[in-house]
């Protein structure tokens, strides 16, 4: 997303601050910059969908939108999705993670697991 941001040439700026000022959203009177930038998070949000595995870094105690939309994705999609985070109470982090380790510590041992780890991903 950030790099479809940086090459993008259309005023994003401007069609965000218009939303922000605006009392709903109707896509037929919205910017195209907008649309354009809705339309590729979409795409990317679906491709989560298309994974094997996803592992989500979650290091905050709120977890972003978008993260928890493409972890979903994968879940639905049938990808094995690996959390690091240390909201393991977070309904959204539960329903969609097969494993959650707290850091990037725990993470490196759960990678190193053995043969059940290897032989599911190989």
């Amino acid at each position: 997303m950030r790099s479809f941001v940086r090459s993008s040439r259309i005023p994003l700026g401007l069609g965000f601050a218009r939303l922000k000022t605006s009392n709903g959203f109707d896509e037929d009177r919205a910017s195209t910059a907008v649309l354009e930038l809705r339309d590729k998070f979409r795409e990317l949000t679906a491709e989560a969908g298309r994974c094997d595995l996803v592992i989500a870094y979650l290091p905050g105690r709120v977890p972003s939108m978008g993260s928890a939309m493409e972890m979903y994705s994968a879940h639905l999609g049938g990808a094995t999705v690996v959390s690091i985070t240390k909201m393991r109470e977070n309904l959204s982090v539960l329903s969609t993670s097969d494993v959650i380790v707290p850091d990037l510590r725990r993470f490196d041992s759960w990678l190193a697991g053995g043969p059940n780890i290897r032989r599911q991903f190989n």
